[in-house]
């Protein structure tokens, strides 16, 4: 994982808007200091919870965008807080974790990071996830078996 993640948490920390580029080129140090640790522990808990809950493995990491936007309302709250978020909350996470995982995959436009964030924003506050952040995943038995991992080692020569 790249430090932009973290610059993307603090983006969304500091100013609550979309973390793009000049978004994160426009932090000062002082904005970078102030959350940096809540942001790398928050980051650390969502990959611990993502491999956990969700069974994601280090070498799938591509985008992360789901872990930002989580990182980020995580970063928000209390230690005891963090954990009563993930544990009550945990069904509705790991729907639409994986919901957005399988229909769009880890890379995401800076905007649906954001969208993501607003979301789980709303579930931590509210204990409302918006339908239209929870995509509609439609797989079929073709499908399914084709998800199944292939052997590398039929490919030898």
């Amino acid at each position: 994982m790249d430090g932009e993640r973290l610059l993307q948490v603090i983006v969304l920390l500091e100013k609550g808007r979309e973390p793009s580029r000049s978004e994160q080129l426009g932090l000062s140090k002082s904005d970078i200091i102030k959350h940096w640790e809540a942001a790398v522990n928050a980051l650390v808990k969502a990959i611990t919870w993502a491999r956990r809950e969700c069974g994601l493995e280090p070498q799938f990491y591509v985008g992360e965008s789901q872990l930002v936007a989580l990182a980020s309302v995580l970063a928000g709250l209390s230690e005891k807080k963090q954990e009563n978020f993930l544990i009550q909350k945990h069904d509705q996470l790991v729907q639409w974790f994986f919901a957005n995982v399988m229909q769009s995959g880890f890379r995401a436009t800076n905007y649906r990071i954001f969208v993501h964030y607003q979301s789980l924003n709303s579930l931590q506050k509210s204990g409302y996830l918006p339908e239209e952040d929870i995509p509609l995943v439609k797989l079929d038995l073709e499908t399914l078996v084709r998800l199944a991992k292939s052997r590398l080692d039929r490919y030898t020569a």
